[in-house]
């Protein structure tokens, strides 16, 4: 008896392991692909001094996220004066250090 659950301890012990490298290699590979799109979004307000904006955006497949309004913030300062309240806009937002950022941003109708 105390062979058996040692064992089945043992077993246990050594998969646990693998089965965390394949979920996390099934999750990077998921999110690999989704990386590379942008996300359609309405500008709702800009936050000049806090280098913030808030938009209600699309769902955000790369960060798991449902549609809904949320204030982000911008990478670049630069990025702000890319849009004003009310634009329709492409972006790509990242988590990093906990916070959730706006790392690219176009107006909808300044893309070709």
């Amino acid at each position: 008896m105390k062979i058996s659950a040692l064992m089945a301890a043992f077993i246990l012990a050594t998969m646990i392991p693998f089965t965390v490298s394949a979920q996390t290699v099934g999750a990077r590979a998921v999110t690999t692909g989704a990386e590379t799109g942008m996300t359609a979004g309405v500008v709702r307000k800009l936050d000049h001094e806090q280098k913030k904006i808030t938009l209600k955006h699309e769902a955000l497949e790369n960060l798991g996220m449902p549609p809904m309004t949320m204030v982000f913030r911008l990478e670049k300062a630069s990025l702000i004066d890319k849009a004003k309240v009310g634009d329709r806009v492409l972006f790509r937002a990242e988590q990093i250090g906990g916070a959730f950022v706006v790392t690219k941003l176009t107006r909808e109708d300044a893309i070709d």
